[in-house]
């Protein structure tokens, strides 16, 4: 049975292993760029990065009096914002669980990529803002210093979305960081050729128009993220699992009878969780009932790709006829009159 994964981006080379009493699927990754460390190593080296051409970029941006180069630096502004949550959210998911967290810390990434989404939001509403303003009354800018900084920008963004796309592939807050440097990416190339138009033929409205380009490009990376971030706070089912499915898998399962609960949820982007009541045959014996349980995990482990599988299960007892005293079989009437 194929599942569709969540989101193109993602790509599941899991190899599964067979489920033990929890019900938790294991399983080895073999993709070494999703080592935590790895991970954290990653969002450092870009953070420093893109903290000292940040401001570059704005002084360069607010020098030639170029939007596009200002909204390159704001832009990654935001890129500073989002990698310096995105570290503390990696850092913080390395604790253990505790007796309050008991599922661990795993949400914090889930609430960084949020708080990115938004501020991808508000970046791009920004850039509108301003290109409205310089739509209106337009401003000389120097063509030289913005052709430095759009090149500059593209191989800094350019080596920043290298070192954060091979470890954010199955991890939505890196992926939120991804999302934003891809942005600059664009802004980076939209700004090379607005100075470039600008020093050849002084079309000085070419740098509005790709300050509207890259708030357009913002706004439909944000979006999607911020849907999916909440999707996941929510606890909303995954979109790759159909729950009429799963309940049909399960009613259709040998020995169950009725299923009184079925809640699916996402605990993170890589973690799903089943929670499950069943009724069962009163004929079966613990050991049957055992084995029921274990094979029921593991069929949904394997089938629907769900890590954490929690199952309750009680008898499904028949109703027991029982011999109805004669007294309550004649009327009141009858028992008066025709009595001896």
């Amino acid at each position: 049975m194929t599942v569709m994964s969540q989101n193109s981006w993602m790509s599941f080379n899991t190899f599964l292993m067979p489920s033990c009493f929890c019900g938790v699927r294991h399983s080895i990754n073999s993709n070494p760029d999703s080592n935590p460390d790895q991970k954290l190593q990653a969002v450092r080296t870009s953070l420093v990065v893109v903290t000292i051409f940040c401001l570059s970029q704005w002084m360069v941006g607010h020098w030639s009096g170029s939007l596009t180069l200002q909204a390159d630096a704001g832009h990654l502004f935001s890129d500073v914002f989002a990698l310096g949550i995105t570290l503390l959210a990696l850092t913080l998911t390395r604790n253990p669980a505790d007796d309050r967290a008991t599922f661990g810390h795993h949400r914090l990434e889930i609430m960084a990529a949020f708080l990115n989404g938004l501020s991808l939001l508000g970046i791009s509403v920004w850039i509108i803002h301003e290109s409205l303003s310089r739509w209106q009354m337009p401003q000389d800018i120097l063509s030289i210093p913005m052709l430095c900084g759009s090149i500059v920008g593209l191989l800094v963004n350019g080596f920043t979305l290298i070192t954060l796309s091979k470890s954010g592939r199955d991890n939505l807050s890196l992926r939120a960081v991804v999302l934003h440097v891809a942005s600059d990416f664009v802004g980076s190339i939209g700004a090379l050729i607005a100075g470039i138009s600008i020093h050849l033929w002084h079309c000085f409205w070419i740098d509005t128009c790709i300050g509207f380009m890259v708030a357009g490009l913002t706004l439909l990376s944000a979006i999607p993220l911020i849907k999916e971030s909440l999707d996941v706070l929510l606890q909303y089912a995954p979109k790759s699992l159909n729950l009429q499915e799963i309940h049909q898998f399960i009613a259709d399962f040998p020995n169950v009878e009725k299923i009184e609960t079925l809640q699916i949820w996402s605990l993170t982007q890589e973690t799903t969780v089943l929670c499950l009541k069943i009724q069962v045959k009163s004929d079966l014996d613990s050991s049957d009932r055992d084995h029921l349980l274990r094979h029921l995990k593991s069929k949904l482990s394997q089938n629907f790709q769900i890590q954490e599988v929690m199952i309750e299960i009680s008898s499904f007892l028949l109703p027991i006829s029982r011999e109805v005293h004669p007294i309550f079989k004649q009327s009141l009437i009858d028992q008066v009159l025709y009595s001896p």
